[in-house]
């Protein structure tokens, strides 16, 4: 087998019905990002697309308890392969990182995986504690 280096992960969970390609493409790129600076920044970064309305939310909020104490959780709303909606979850006491990671998702271009996952990755080096 050959070793990319990195852990192999589900990190994206896929209730849109996107694109099973695409929805691989996310999962390869946050795997690498994870596995390059997962420990150094504690954290698991999650991408949850969901067709389902923005009031769903609160439903996992409530059934995931805001989800494990290092997880990044990016519960993004899709409808018509667009981004419609995001919430971030995580245990962070710095509001101003969910803000800004929620406003860079909210306006990314769903088939630019290699892009949003840059962005991603750099709001979490630069913000996330």
């Amino acid at each position: 087998p050959y070793n990319t280096g990195y852990n192999s992960y589900t990190r994206v969970l896929n209730d849109a019905k996107l694109d099973n390609e695409l929805v691989k493409q996310y999962n390869e790129a946050l795997n690498k990002y994870a596995g390059k600076f997962g420990k150094m920044k504690e954290m698991n970064p999650i991408i949850y697309f969901t067709d389902k309305p923005q009031s769903f939310i609160w439903d996992l909020k409530y059934n995931w308890i805001m989800g494990k104490k290092n997880d990044i959780v990016m519960v993004v709303g899709i409808n018509n392969n667009k981004i419609t909606w995001c919430e971030i979850m995580c245990w962070t006491k710095k509001e101003v990182f969910k803000i800004k990671l929620k406003s860079h998702i909210e306006s990314m271009d769903l088939k630019q995986v290699d892009n949003n996952i840059d962005i991603i990755a750099d709001d979490i080096n630069k913000l996330y504690v």
